[in-house]
């Protein structure tokens, strides 16, 4: 039939799903009616393919005008430009990069579960901060002259922070590119000659320093700010050193995960909390013991975690004025994590196996034997021994630092 303006809104619906009355005058123009709308549309074979497309509510616009764009779509269509192509690379284009980081951490998942929150601030924080100049714009504008450029900007920052960036980036193009084909290649990919994996850092307190450092922490003569918050940096900085956590694992840790009482007094790790999914519980050291004991006590009932933020509900969020003082005696720059090598140090130097150093430090053994007939997730029984010759040893340097510095006679002992 020849469409009209005078039809259209009287052509008759069906019952159920739609029918396509098709214009006599214009091959592969029609209008589609259901029992809640009407609709222009065209179709023709693209590139060997039907197409379908709408073009627009039979309401937005008027007969003339939609058979005036028809014709054009029609005419593009046989020049072999497919318009769901067309659609789907202006949707590209218009993708941000802030569009896919959003979309990856709501989505993407690992074989533990979704992404930890703070695994989704580590990548905001890289996209937001690193890669300012690139979040709201279109990934598509992102080539690899742009990335080489950015990548030794960052660099010269240092190559650890440049390596997790643009690890982060490389992900989240590829997770665009795998619901958008039309995006080019991952341009990140430009950087393998350049973006080598930076060695493990070994930066650690000094055997003979340790001492001294326990003992400002404790409240030496080199801690001459007793505020409330410093004495929370500086009792997590010693669990740190007492325990070998990480810095998340220690700062986020609370009460209900503490067991000051039982039989062997412990910590525990769950699943979420451990960076890597293995729940653990760690026995404390005598020295352990008494610094959460006395935290307890003085505890606010209503926060739940054992080293909190000056804001209440909170934790704390770094130790930056206590890491101070600590590299002042250490000689070098020391940061938290510095204390986790610290204490694999001391374990080594007080004769602590080296799998069960591993196993309160919650690196999961690889050996069978281990793994499977070796209980990793309990060490109550079968470490206490073992960290209690870590604390004691940590505790006897400490009197032995304050003693020299008191001017006493001091005479030091083998571990």
């Amino acid at each position: 039939m020849k469409l009209m303006q005078s039809n259209v809104k009287k052509l008759d619906a069906p019952a159920t799903g739609q029918v396509i009355y098709w214009d006599d005058e214009l091959p592969g123009f029609g209008l589609r009616v259901t029992t809640g709308s009407r609709s222009y549309v065209v179709q023709k074979r693209v590139n060997g393919k039907e197409r379908r497309v709408t073009i627009a509510p039979e309401r937005l616009l008027a007969l003339a005008q939609a058979r005036i764009r028809a014709q054009r779509m029609l005419l593009d269509m046989r020049d072999g430009i497919d318009p769901q192509e067309v659609k789907r690379r202006k949707k590209v284009e218009g993708l941000t990069l802030r569009q896919v980081m959003e979309d990856y951490c709501v989505h993407k998942t690992t074989k533990h579960g979704p992404l930890r929150p703070q695994t989704q601030a580590d990548i905001e924080r890289h996209v937001t901060v690193n890669f300012e100049t690139w979040t709201d714009r279109p990934v598509s504008e992102i080539d690899e002259a742009a990335v080489l450029k950015e990548f030794r900007k960052l660099k010269k920052k240092g190559s650890a922070q440049a390596y997790q960036a643009f690890s982060i980036l490389q992900s989240l193009l590829k997770w665009a590119r795998k619901t958008n084909k039309a995006l080019p290649d991952n341009p990140v990919e430009c950087l393998k000659g350049e973006r080598q994996k930076p060695r493990p850092k070994t930066t650690r307190i000094p055997n003979d320093k340790v001492g001294e450092v326990f003992a400002m922490l404790r409240g030496g003569s080199a801690a001459d700010d007793h505020t409330a918050s410093s004495k929370t940096g500086a009792d997590v900085v010693s669990f740190l050193l007492l325990t070998g956590a990480r810095w998340n694992e220690a700062a986020q840790l609370t009460w209900d995960r503490v067991d000051l009482n039982g039989k062997v007094p412990s910590w525990h790790l769950s699943e979420d909390d451990a960076k890597n999914h293995n729940a653990v519980t760690f026995p404390l050291s005598t020295a352990a013991h008494e610094l959460l004991k006395a935290r307890h006590e003085e505890r606010d009932k209503k926060d739940p975690y054992v080293f909190p933020a000056r804001s209440g509900g909170k934790h704390v969020i770094d130790a930056r004025v206590t890491m101070k003082p600590v590299s002042a005696i250490a000689g070098l720059t020391i940061t938290p994590h510095d204390m986790r090598r610290t204490f694999t140090n001391v374990a080594i130097k007080c004769g602590v196996d080296l799998f069960k150093t591993e196993l309160l430090t919650n690196h999961v053994p690889k050996s069978v034997t281990l793994t499977h007939y070796v209980e990793t997730n309990d060490l109550r029984e079968s470490c206490a021994a073992e960290i209690e010759k870590i604390g004691s040893w940590i505790v006897a340097q400490a009197e032995t630092a304050k003693a020299i510095a008191a001017g006493r006679n001091v005479v030091q002992l083998r571990a």
